[in-house]
């Protein structure tokens, strides 16, 4: 079992979650209109000018079109953060291509990170094909042997796809295919405190019974949210904060960048 050990002087870990970053495959490339480079560049400039993150989340869709060379540029923005940064695979993505690309200096595809006495466990709900998710059998039997692994520690989990309806009909059609089967593991183990997401580019509170269920900005463009069909929300790109103490506290909030 690959997992990355870490740990910090505060005994407070300090995440940041990025997501959605559509890098194309040569600078300049535009997503309706916005340089996704030149977005993520921004937001990490943010990041690094005023937050001192412990580890950086990405949690898919990190390029818009999977080809070495998108992942090559995206891999220029993420050492400039000098922190541990892990990579989870969304729709737009080439889980194969990233195994290849993003493991090196800084950045990893490890799935399992453990951080004082916290477990992040990076779920791949990649589904080729589609831009829907879905946990194969393998997943799932993965994410319940690290579950056990780590009993008493208290859990968090990423993935892309959203496990639970956002209320905006033309997303949630590319939800999670097999929500029920996810949400029936949390179930079954109380450590898990949190679960985050991308693939929506906006944010999203739920509380389900008792556990965190937050969904992330874009660094690049933003989705209206509750919109019935795609509409483009004028909000700034952002980030989340995750903050773990203790054994079991959490908080967290959504960083704007301004224009």
């Amino acid at each position: 079992m690959s997992v990355t050990y870490l740990n910090t002087d505060s005994g407070t870990a300090r995440i940041i979650q990025i997501t959605d970053t559509h890098i194309g495959a040569e600078g300049g490339f535009l997503f309706n209109g916005t340089d996704t480079l030149a977005s993520l560049a921004r937001v990490i400039d943010a990041i690094r000018s005023r937050e001192q993150p412990d580890v950086v989340l990405v949690t898919g869709d990190l390029v818009h079109d999977p080809v070495t060379t998108a992942y090559l540029l995206l891999m220029e923005q993420l050492q400039r953060l000098r922190v541990p940064v892990f990579c989870l695979p969304g729709n737009h993505d080439d889980p194969l291509i990233m195994e290849q690309v993003m493991n090196d200096d800084n950045v990893s595809t490890c799935k399992t990170i453990a951080i004082n006495q916290w477990i992040v466990l990076m779920v791949n709900s990649f589904l080729a094909g589609t831009h829907s998710g879905r946990l194969d059998e393998s997943e799932i039997q993965w994410l319940q042997k690290q579950l056990r692994a780590f009993v008493y520690h208290p859990v968090l989990i990423a993935l892309h796809h959203h496990p639970v309806p956002i209320n905006s009909p033309w997303m949630d059609a590319m939800i999670l295919e097999n929500p029920q089967a996810f949400l029936q593991v949390l179930d079954s183990f109380p450590d898990v405190r949190a679960v985050i997401w991308g693939h929506i580019h906006q944010n999203f509170e739920t509380l389900r019974e008792g556990v965190h269920f937050w969904g992330c900005p874009s660094t690049c463009i933003q989705f209206r949210p509750l919109a019935k069909v795609f509409e483009e929300d004028l909000r700034t790109p952002g980030y989340r904060l995750i903050q773990l103490a203790g054994q079991a506290q959490i908080s967290s909030e959504i960083i704007r960048i301004t224009n």
